[in-house]
């Protein structure tokens, strides 16, 4: 996991890695204020190490923070 915190916002890297063999790497822009975030990239790769970028028209956008997800977590951990 990378934090990077600048004025309101956000940024964090992370992966996760499930038991099917795919690592899924996430990187997100949190916005502080507005309790939203904007998914800026996803990389998905499957067993054999083969990447798959998410096309932007599937990333969320402006969505808001559900509680219990890893982005409530990224915003209650970094956003002051």
């Amino acid at each position: 996991m990378r934090v990077q915190k600048s004025a309101g916002h956000v940024i964090a890297h992370w992966k996760v890695l499930s038991s099917a063999g795919t690592t899924t790497l996430y990187v997100i822009d949190i916005s502080c204020w507005d309790a939203g975030f904007t998914e800026k990239g996803t990389v998905i790769f499957d067993e054999m190490g083969r990447a798959k970028k998410m096309p932007q028209s599937e990333l969320y956008v402006d969505r808001p923070i559900e509680n219990g997800t890893s982005s409530d977590v990224f915003r209650r951990m970094f956003c002051d």
